[in-house]
C-alpha cells in the first residue's frame, strides 16, 4: 500500500524545475523567471505556476510588523529584493509611514553604514535620561485657581457617566446640550448657567492646547485643521488625555506629526521661516523641502524634524 500525501505532492509540483518563462514586454530580467515592472515601479515575478508580487509582499510585511529596511525601494520607485541592494539613495518607509532616504537616516543616527557597505539599524540610545523628560511632559497641567476649584466641585457633584459622556462628545466635535442639562439638574443650576460654566472651562482647556502647539513654533489653527482631517482618532485621545490626565503631551505629539508633513501641507511656511541656528538654507526640490545645515550637510525636512534641529519661527 502506498501513502499519498497531497500536500507533499503539491509542494513537489510547485517547486519542480520549470523551463524559463518567455520574456514579456516590460521584463527587467530574462534570466530564469520573467520579471516585469510597470510605470509606478510595481514589480511582479512571473514563475509558473505562481506569481510573486513584490509590492504586495512588502505591504504584507509592513502590516505584519516587519523591519522597515525590508520596505526599501530605489529612488525611481522599484522595490528592492533584500537588504543587500540598499544604497545611500534607497528610500525606506519608517514605522510611522514616513519615507526617507537611507543616507539621511545615517546622518540622523537612525541607521549605520557598515564597513562592507551594507546598512543596519543603529543601536538604541540609553533611555534612562529620557524618562525624566517624558515624566515632565506628562505632568499635570492646572488651570487658574478659580477654574480649578470649579472643576473639582463639578467632579464631586456630577456623576461619572455624565462627565465622560460629555467629554467623549466634545472630543468627537459634537454638541453636549443634553449632558449640560443633566449636569445642571445634578448641581441644582439652570441649564443656561451651567452652559456658561462649561463654556468657560472649555475655553481654558482650549487655550492650554493652543499654547502647547504655538510654543513649538507652529500655527495652532493650521495644525489642528490638519490633525482633524488626518488624525481624528489620535486627536480624540489627546483631548481625553487632556481632560482626564491634565496633560497636553498628546497635542505636542500630534503637532510633531503635522510639522513633519509641513513640506507637503505648506512648504512656503518653511521657506519663509526662521528655522533656527545651524540651518543655512531651505529650498524646494520636487515635492519635498531640502535643508542645508552647518553640521549635517543637506538633509530633507522630515529628517530634520525627526532629529529635532528645526523650528518654524518668523524671520
Amino acid at each position: 500500500m502506498t501513502d499519498y500525501n497531497t500536500y507533499d505532492e503539491g509542494m513537489a509540483q510547485l517547486y519542480a524545475p520549470k523551463e524559463a518563462a518567455t520574456p514579456r514586454t516590460g521584463d527587467i530580467s530574462t534570466n530564469g523567471a520573467g520579471m516585469t515592472c510597470d510605470e509606478s515601479g510595481r514589480v511582479v515575478i512571473h514563475h509558473d505556476p505562481t506569481t510573486y508580487d513584490v509590492w504586495d509582499e512588502q505591504q504584507r510585511a509592513r502590516s505584519n510588523g516587519a523591519h522597515y529596511l525590508d520596505t526599501a525601494r530605489t529612488a525611481s520607485g522599484t522595490p528592492l529584493m533584500g537588504r543587500d541592494g540598499l544604497t545611500d539613495e534607497s528610500i525606506v518607509t519608517l514605522r510611522d509611514g514616513t519615507e526617507a532616504r537611507v543616507k539621511d537616516l545615517v546622518t540622523a543616527g537612525i541607521l549605520t553604514k557598515n564597513p562592507d557597505g551594507t546598512f543596519s539599524e543603529a543601536p538604541s540610545p540609553k533611555t534612562t535620561q529620557d524618562k525624566p523628560r517624558q515624566a515632565q511632559e506628562a505632568r499635570e497641567e492646572l488651570l487658574d485657581e478659580g477654574n480649578e476649584k470649579t472643576l473639582h466641585a463639578l467632579g464631586r457633584m456630577v456623576d461619572q457617566s455624565t462627565i465622560y459622556g460629555a467629554l467623549n462628545r466634545l472630543a468627537a466635535g459634537d454638541d453636549i446640550d443634553s449632558y449640560i442639562g443633566r449636569a445642571a439638574s445634578q448641581v441644582g443650576k439652570e441649564p443656561g448657567e451651567m452652559a456658561e460654566i462649561v463654556g468657560n472651562l472649555r475655553s481654558q482647556f482650549e487655550s492650554q492646547a493652543y499654547k502647547a502647539v504655538s510654543d513649538m513654533g507652529i500655527d495652532p489653527d493650521e495644525c489642528f485643521d490638519w490633525v482633524r482631517e488626518n488624525m481624528p482618532r489620535e486627536l480624540h485621545q489627546a483631548i481625553m488625555d487632556h481632560a482626564v490626565s491634565r496633560t497636553t503631551a498628546g497635542y505636542k505629539a500630534l503637532a510633531g506629526e503635522f510639522m513633519a508633513d509641513l513640506d507637503k501641507v505648506n512648504p512656503e511656511a518653511i521657506l519663509n521661516a526662521d528655522l533656527g541656528e545651524g540651518i543655512l538654507e531651505a529650498r524646494q526640490v520636487g515635492n519635498e523641502v531640502v535643508l542645508k545645515t552647518a553640521s549635517q550637510g543637506e538633509i530633507t525636512w522630515k529628517t530634520a524634524v525627526k532629529m529635532g534641529i528645526v523650528k518654524v519661527g518668523r524671520k
